[in-house]
């Protein structure tokens, strides 16, 4: 019977605190996005872009290091990656070099952006 050595058993632990992290780390950067699409205030939805930019940045960088999840969470983090990318994609529309828009452009971005992260089939 084989048995873990020391090293992989740290590994593996590592690995699976990396992964409640990074999936921490995009639901609150999806949060943050949301809420700036919300935002009718220009400081408040650039100060929710920039956590949410943060958070995709971070977990992008990480996941790749990441090698001992299973590939259906890997799958699922990528999902999310995904969401939140597009939402920011949704988000970084700037008008006049910042993030204001008039409230209408803002709604239609938002509800887009809500169907896109709240509709979208995870294998799609």
């Amino acid at each position: 019977m084989d048995s873990l050595s020391r090293f992989d058993e740290l590994r593996i632990k590592t690995d699976h605190e990396l992964l409640e992290v990074l999936s921490n780390q995009l639901n609150a950067g999806l949060g943050a996005a949301l809420a700036a699409l919300r935002s009718l205030d220009p400081v408040s939805a650039e100060g929710g872009y920039r956590k949410a930019q943060r958070a995709y940045d971070d977990v992008s960088r990480l996941l790749p290091v990441a090698h001992i999840i299973t590939e259906q969470d890997r799958q699922r983090l990528n999902a999310k990656l995904y969401r939140l990318r597009k939402t920011l994609e949704a988000l970084s529309v700037p008008l006049d070099g910042n993030l204001r828009a008039d409230e209408r452009s803002r709604q239609s971005r938002s509800e887009a952006a809500a169907d896109e992260v709240c509709c979208r089939p995870v294998g799609a």
